[in-house]
């Protein structure tokens, strides 16, 4: 997973392309603060080297799957490489 942030908006960018299962999750300024407080960290979410669960309505964007999150518990930490 890869993290960056441009303008209004910040993406986790999932390996693969999207007929291989890759797909990208983002979110808003507007959702920022919330984010950051909840998984704190560089572009409000330190997720790297964490296995992740996204959640929410898939969409097309740019000819790619995207979901917008909106709400932290749309994003769920199920693992992180150092507890294998």
């Amino acid at each position: 997973m890869e993290t960056s942030k441009s303008g209004k908006v910040t993406k986790l960018t999932f390996e693969g392309a999207p007929e291989t299962g890759g797909f990208t999750a983002v979110y808003f300024t507007k959702n920022y603060a919330q984010i950051a407080k909840t998984f704190g960290g560089k572009n409000g979410g330190d997720l790297a080297g964490k296995k992740v669960r996204i959640t929410g309505a898939v969409k097309v964007f740019q000819d790619a799957p995207e979901i917008i999150v909106e709400d932290p518990a749309q994003i769920e930490v199920v693992k992180t490489e150092a507890a294998k």
